[in-house]
């Protein structure tokens, strides 16, 4: 599982690629030289369409090396999400689009290109989450995991066969400043697990 790195100076050696959104002035240089990236929609701080659709616009020029788009969502809430997933998708539909898992999801729609794990702590770690996650696995998603900072969860998801090619992504720097957030998850990078799950 590899990390997707905030916007600002180069993609750091061994992470998947840059994960922006619409609170990002600028396109990124990493994205702009080829760098795969993701979108996130900014649903945990409030999703704005007036924010959100100009920008993925002007992001048009770097389409092929997008790894996903994630739709809107309410956190914490499947059924709010799945209604938000009827209301935007087809918007989108141009785009990888990722649903954003949610608590007590159990599916995935059948358009999704990727899964996004987003959900209340407990949840995403939960054994539901794992099955959402197998489920996507078994459809040859691409998965992303939200919120990864720190080892313990990192590990968690590490764990999982297949995990390899999973992406993840963190707000870490906000408390401990960039560089040793990246220093820190370079390590967790480095650090391959003993023994996989099934």
């Amino acid at each position: 599982m590899r990390f997707l790195a905030s916007p600002g100076g180069a993609v750091p050696p061994n992470f998947a690629g840059i994960i922006s959104s619409p609170a990002i002035a600028g396109i990124s240089v990493p994205i702009v030289n080829g760098a795969p990236w993701a979108a996130d929609n900014g649903a945990f701080t409030g999703f704005s369409p007036e924010r959100f659709f100009p920008w993925l616009e002007k992001m048009k020029p770097y389409r092929s090396t997008c790894l996903f788009v994630a739709c809107p969502d309410a956190v914490g809430d499947y059924e709010a999400t799945r209604r938000l997933w009827q209301q935007w998708y087809l918007h989108l539909s141009d785009w990888p689009v990722a649903y954003v898992g949610q608590d007590g999801e159990t599916d995935i729609p059948p358009e999704a290109s990727a899964l996004f794990v987003g959900g209340t702590t407990d949840w995403k770690l939960s054994q539901q989450a794992g099955d959402l996650i197998r489920l996507a696995q078994s459809r040859n998603l691409h998965v992303h995991i939200g919120r990864v900072n720190w080892g313990k969860r990192y590990r968690h998801f590490r764990l999982m066969a297949g995990s390899e090619d999973f992406t993840c992504d963190g707000n870490r720097a906000r408390y401990d400043g960039k560089e040793k957030a990246i220093a820190a998850w370079t390590n967790y990078q480095d650090q391959a697990p003993l023994f996989q799950l099934d």
